[in-house]
């Protein structure tokens, strides 16, 4: 088999990266959700003495990930910018590989529209 190109690696790496920022938004919702729930007071009895220590954590844990997102934009941008040099100075590559790269560059625009 022979080793994956650089258009491919550089389009695995994007997808990776828009995976990674669809997969923090999933959890900062998640991490809403149980703030709300903490501070609506919907909890047990036995997790009322906890309650003030677990609302504070998953408060701190919301802002750490809120943090990732800009991280994340630059990387994406990055990558973007790395796959479509590839793509424009790229002969070799396959109808396949500048389909998947032209993908995973409507997928980052697409993330970074939403960001904006």
């Amino acid at each position: 088999m022979p080793a994956p190109s650089q258009i491919s690696i550089a389009t695995s790496s994007l997808n990776r990266l828009v995976k990674e920022v669809g997969s923090y938004h999933k959890e900062s919702s998640q991490q809403q959700a149980r703030i709300a729930k903490l501070e609506s007071g919907d909890i047990g009895e036995h997790e009322e003495d906890n309650a003030k220590f677990v609302l504070k954590q998953e408060k701190r844990a919301l802002e750490e990930t809120k943090a990732m997102f800009p991280q994340l934009k630059s990387k994406i941008e990055d990558g973007q910018s790395r796959l479509q040099t590839q793509l424009d100075s790229s002969s070799e590559a396959t109808p396949e590989e500048v389909t998947k790269a032209k993908e995973a560059l409507n997928g980052a625009s697409t993330i970074l529209n939403e960001a904006a």
